[in-house]
């Protein structure tokens, strides 16, 4: 009988010796030939992937813990999809990465979080495998809602040269993804779809069987539970049904500015304001949001143009009232470095937000550096008196506390050593 060679170890010790092995696997997988794909029942699958979703871990309101192995080599494909050519599941290698080739196939179970984005899918052929995304937007803490509007079951798509491998903390095979961009989700009537025959048979696609106002229905039922990347996919398949509604254009450019994805937003908004016969209300909502839009980018004078214009349709707007008051603050901020130092000092140390800040760049350029070994770096740009400001740049990215009190002495014990060993 084999023996337990982790009995007795303390539970930092079994981690290690857990993720010991898995490299061991992982050099040992990168020996190994391609070996053909093998049959999986697509049945037995939708099983296996419904007791995932049904397992009290993804059911319950507990914290779950999860682990993964980081350190793999990733792979993502370049090609333009039009550029390969397609190949069946039947045809597939394990330990390989099929470039110059996409796989057409079509989703088959609702997706479930674990720590990939995993669900079935099978080929024109019924062939099935399992697919494991990883970071695919929207998804890191997403729910079962969030995943079936996100990954719809019955999805046609095409996986951009697929790589096939072993998983790392099993015996099964799986396709892996680890670019999102590599996943291209397909409509009826694409060239790629034409004489395709399922052989299970025509299945109903929920992106295409549901109407507009549906899709902007189920938009707005994310956005009131704040889950604003899935309401923005949403609303977007509510738009390619039916473009000319400014309801779900609006609302997606809300949830593209609460994901601080600005620049997207504005292009919606843009396409509201274009129209000739808007209705007021729907005026001012665009430009309120374009003068938000353009504040978290930092384009002040923009921002401030736009809750101006707002206050042309409505003076009485305490909104845009406010807006212009902190666009005004951030265009001297940006031009004179003119800062308020006591005040940011103390809103640091009492909120630990993020600060409501402009950047500004002062007296320096970037500028080839001949007398100090060669590239670029930065330079005064004239003459500069002690104490004098030369820039202030907002954080890139900014870490959250770690409380500590909610873990066990073990669990802190583990991630100590892992930190040792990673260094």
């Amino acid at each position: 009988m084999k023996q337990n060679s982790t009995k007795g170890l303390s539970e930092g010790d079994q981690f290690l010796q857990m993720a010991t092995n898995a490299k061991k696997k992982a050099e040992e997988e990168k020996r190994k030939p391609p070996v053909p794909m093998p049959y999986v029942n697509p049945l037995s699958l939708m099983f296996q992937i419904e007791m995932q979703r049904q397992s009290p871990e993804n059911t319950g309101d507990g914290t779950v813990l999860r682990q993964t192995f980081i350190g793999q080599e990733t792979r993502h494909s370049t090609a333009p999809l039009r550029s390969l050519t397609r190949i069946s599941l039947q045809e597939m290698q394990v330990r390989r990465r099929h470039e110059g080739k996409h796989l057409l196939c079509r989703i088959i179970t609702p997706a479930v979080r674990l720590v990939s984005v995993t669900f079935a899918i099978e080929d024109p052929n019924g062939w099935a495998q399992v697919i494991s995304v990883y970071n695919y937007p929207g998804t890191q803490y997403a729910n079962e809602r969030e995943l079936e509007t996100l990954l719809p079951v019955h999805s046609i798509i095409a996986i951009r040269e697929p790589w096939a491998k072993m998983a790392l903390a099993g015996d099964h095979t799986h396709i892996r993804i680890d670019s999102p961009s590599d996943i291209v989700f397909l409509r009826e009537g694409d060239e790629l779809l034409t004489d395709i025959r399922w052989s299970s048979g025509r299945r109903p696609c929920t992106i295409l069987s549901r109407s507009a106002s549906e899709w902007k229905s189920v938009g707005d039922k994310h956005f009131r539970e704040k889950e604003y990347f899935p309401a923005s996919v949403a609303y977007k398949h509510a738009l390619e049904k039916q473009p000319s509604l400014i309801a779900a254009r609006l609302n997606r450019s809300l949830a593209l500015i609460k994901l601080e994805l600005y620049d997207p937003a504005l292009g919606e908004l843009r396409a509201v304001l274009d129209k000739t016969d808007l209705p007021t209300n729907d005026k001012q909502k665009a430009l309120y949001r374009s003068a938000q839009a353009h504040y978290g980018e930092g384009r002040y004078d923009e921002a401030l143009k736009m809750y101006r214009e707002c206050l042309i349709l409505d003076e009485a707007l305490q909104e845009a009232h406010l807006g212009v008051q902190r666009c005004e603050k951030r265009v001297a901020e940006q031009k004179n470095g003119s800062f308020d130092w006591n005040a940011l000092f103390k809103e640091t140390t009492s909120s630990g937000n993020e600060l409501d800040v402009a950047d500004f760049v002062g007296p320096i350029k970037i500028a080839p550096l001949a007398n100090r070994g060669g590239g670029r770096g930065i330079v005064a740009a004239r003459s500069v008196v002690a104490g004098e400001l030369l820039v202030r740049l907002s954080s890139l990215v900014q870490g959250r506390r770690l409380n500590t009190a909610s873990l066990s002495p073990n669990h802190l014990q583990c991630q100590i050593r892992v930190a040792i060993q990673q260094a």
